[in-house]
């Protein structure tokens, strides 16, 4: 079995240091005289019993992370100190709009485990986050002992979360933003045992009355109608 790698991603940051990412999927040397380059290991043209004999389908894909540094595309310079305003002719029709940022609300229970998904982003699309001014580099995701950590999908977890952990969350692509995730932390309201105690108790009273009123009633008419 052999890794074959993919090409590098484009560096998810401009300007300062970033992150690219690539692909290995995982083949498996076997029909070579069908498939020259090999054949991947969780492919379907390899039987099952080969595949469990020789731990094929165990072996993963891998990720790679290596180090970038991009520089940012400069920036139009504007020409002259007044605005210029351009008028579209009914020819050439109606100009097109920036895309909107795409905007998330996670509500999390404190304690839980939060994910927090970025809609452009991939397995072969790295993203990086801020939260407000702050980058979520390695370095500061392992200030928090492995509980803020980005998976191989670029997804942001959470575990164990806190109130200290409402806010905003961004992620990028090189300089340009491509969400904002906010969460919104929700504290789960404690019953007092002593009040669920009294309200089971009140519970149980109620239910025990309504049955003797139903015993009571049947018992009535019963009389009524031997009298009769």
């Amino acid at each position: 079995m052999f890794t074959e790698w993919g090409s590098w991603s484009g560096c998810n940051h401009c300007g300062e240091p970033g992150e690219r990412v690539r692909l290995g999927l995982c083949f498996a040397r076997t029909r070579l005289h069908e498939f020259p380059r090999g054949v991947p290991c969780r492919s379907n043209v390899v039987p099952y019993s080969e595949r469990s004999k020789y731990s094929i389908s165990q072996r993963k894909d891998e990720k790679m992370v290596g180090a970038c540094r991009q520089p940012c595309p400069p920036k139009p310079r504007p020409r002259g100190t007044q605005q210029l305003v351009r008028t579209y002719a009914l020819s050439e029709g109606i100009p097109t709009l920036p895309q909107l940022v795409k905007r998330r609300v996670y509500y999390e229970n404190i304690g839980d485990n939060a994910e927090l998904v970025c809609p452009e982003a991939g397995v072969t699309h790295g993203v990086r986050w801020t939260n407000g001014s702050i980058s979520l580099s390695q370095v500061e995701l392992l200030k928090s002992n492995g509980r803020v950590w980005i998976d191989g999908l670029s997804r942001l977890r959470i575990d164990d979360v806190k109130r200290s952990d409402a806010g905003n969350f961004t992620c990028w692509f090189q300089d340009e933003k491509l969400a904002v995730v906010m969460i919104k932390v929700v504290e789960v309201p404690k019953v007092d045992k002593d009040m669920e105690g009294n309200a089971m108790y009140v519970g149980m009273v109620l239910t025990f009355l309504l049955v003797f009123y139903i015993l009571f009633g049947v018992c009535r008419n019963r009389n009524l109608q031997t009298i009769q």
